[in-house]
């Protein structure tokens, strides 16, 4: 568990605290952040985790009231630090839920081991992989699926398809959750995600709904 002092995490209520820089292949610039208490990981031009401020997963989450849930099976395609797991352990009351991993970096996944909770950690499998690869070869069924996959800006274009999402469709439990995760922070981007919305994630799951969070979109569909 990495160690954080009273004074940094004071602090970080009124600067943020840069605890560690790293690079990796894919990342040659790494931050670890600690900012009003919680940890961050920025990336050269985008954040990763952000714990329970990580606002385009958890305001979603709490107006869908994933807290009278049950999950079992949870699986997070681009796991970052794992902040998905941590708040809903944390904030919506699935401790006895399995979350299943999926991230690209080696060097994230280490940090996640070094920054979740070893509680939380323990609930989690974590898989350095592709996750369009991973998606294909390991069928099994979840009641929760997150996707936030990107590279820097921008989510592959794979990822995007209907296959893609039609795959992770068969993979969901009766009454599962599909959480994606699209960037919109200025006409391009919310376009772009408006686009998508329409033109292929609604057209996979006909009940879907956005989230609109600052900055982002949460696109949600249920397997009814």
């Amino acid at each position: 568990m990495l160690s954080i002092s009273r004074y940094q995490y004071y602090l970080s209520w009124f600067f943020d605290q840069t605890l560690l820089q790293t690079q990796s292949e894919l990342h040659p610039n790494l931050k670890l952040m600690l900012s009003n208490g919680r940890l961050r990981l920025e990336a050269e031009q985008a954040i990763y985790s952000f714990e329970d401020k990580y606002e385009v997963f958890f305001s979603p989450f709490r107006e869908m009231n994933f807290e009278r849930q049950q999950f079992r099976r949870v699986l997070v395609l681009g796991f970052g630090l794992g902040c998905v797991p941590l708040m809903l352990t944390q904030n919506f009351g699935q401790q006895q839920a399995q979350y299943i991993g999926v991230e690209i970096d080696p060097v994230i996944i280490d940090l996640a081991q070094q920054c979740l909770p070893e509680k939380v950690w323990q609930q989690c499998k974590v898989y350095q992989a592709d996750a369009l690869t991973f998606a294909s070869q390991h069928p099994k069924q979840y009641d929760l699926i997150a996707v936030d996959v990107f590279e820097d800006m921008t989510t592959p274009l794979p990822f995007r398809s209907s296959h893609f999402l039609e795959q992770l469709s068969e993979q969901l439990l009766p009454n599962g959750y599909l959480c994606y995760n699209t960037l919109a922070f200025d006409r391009s981007t919310i376009n772009e995600s408006m686009a998508f919305f329409n033109d292929v994630f609604s057209k996979v799951f006909p009940n879907a709904k956005l989230f609109p969070v600052v900055g982002n979109q949460l696109l949600v569909g249920q397997k009814i």
